[in-house]
């Protein structure tokens, strides 16, 4: 789940990058939504793997082993909440400019 996480982010920020590039000229608005609602697509498949990931690791009754993973899991989709939250400042960018 680590990597899935990882791999999330990765596309996250490549999306929001692209995004901020797309601001210098304002030209074509509808990118730069797209890539937002891409963002907040990511945001969600992140959800689905922290329930998926937490489930699992309630299987393996160790206690210590729930509690790190638990916070590393939590953490990751932090990074992916702001990330969203960066993706919704990009949209109303877009949405005041037309």
């Amino acid at each position: 789940e680590l990597g899935d996480f990882a791999t999330l982010i990765s596309l996250a920020s490549e999306e929001i990058g692209a995004g901020m590039a797309g601001l210098r000229n304002m030209e074509d608005l509808d990118a730069i939504e797209e890539r937002s609602r891409e963002i907040n697509r990511l945001y969600n498949k992140g959800s689905d793997l922290l329930s998926r990931a937490v489930l699992r690791l309630f299987q393996s009754h160790d206690p210590v082993l729930i509690i790190k993973h638990k916070d590393i899991f939590e953490s990751m989709q932090g990074v992916l909440e702001r990330c969203n939250d960066l993706g919704h400042v990009l949209n109303d960018i877009t949405r005041g400019h037309r």
